[in-house]
């Protein structure tokens, strides 16, 4: 890839040296034990959420869900990586694996509907796409006509599949980096039929980490 950040915020920088002794907590479910923490109020009911997560990666859109106070209680991933998808099974032995996202189609997404029409409250699909074809770091970048950028095209098609099975509310997302050239952002802005947000992840957390959004 060509990603990179640019610095640590201020609240990093005041960290103490062993604040990341027990790493591992920064991986477990906020729903289990959101209880107490500062800010967060045991709701009537945790929301449901289902999670269809293309371009998955190493699962961060499930870890991301992890932190905030739902109950993910489908998780499906889109992944080409072998490495990545075994990473991804260790760490969430439920989850659904439907490999290559071109090839997702309506058989899969009625046979997961089945199983899981009545559990949802709400459902995520989307993710954050390759960025090779997008970022101004790589020279031989081939903006919204390579295939890396293309594939956004698919949050889209799949949501209309998803909306067609499930009867709950279907929100879509896509990330790809702030450095694009503006006719590729239009491009994108088209395919994902909203307007771009851009949000620097320093606001959130400890590295700054600008990127674009369409929600």
């Amino acid at each position: 890839g060509a990603c990179h950040s640019v610095g640590t915020t201020q609240a990093a920088q005041e960290l103490p040296d062993d604040s990341m002794d027990d790493a591992t907590a920064y991986f477990r479910p906020l729903s289990s034990r959101h209880v107490g923490v500062e800010g967060i109020s045991e709701p009537a009911r945790l929301l449901r959420v289902g999670c269809f997560s293309l371009f998955d990666g190493c699962g961060g859109l499930m870890v991301a869900l992890s932190r905030l106070p739902l109950r993910v209680v489908l998780y499906c991933s889109a992944e080409v990586d072998s490495q990545a998808t075994k990473l991804v099974e260790r760490r969430w032995p439920g989850v659904i694996e439907y490999g290559d996202v071109c090839s997702a189609g309506p058989e899969q997404i009625a046979s997961i509907a089945a199983g899981a029409q009545r559990l949802l409250d709400f459902i995520i699909v989307g993710g954050g796409s390759p960025c090779q074809d997008a970022s101004r770091l790589n020279r031989q970048r081939r903006g919204a006509g390579g295939s890396r950028s293309k594939v956004v095209e698919h949050i889209s098609r799949i949501a209309t599949l998803v909306r067609g099975h499930f009867e709950v509310p279907v929100l879509t997302f896509a990330e790809n980096v702030a450095s694009m050239d503006k006719h590729v952002e239009k491009q994108y802005t088209q395919w994902m039929n909203t307007e771009p947000v851009l949000i620097d992840s320093g606001i959130f957390g400890w590295v700054h980490r600008q990127r674009t959004y369409w929600m």
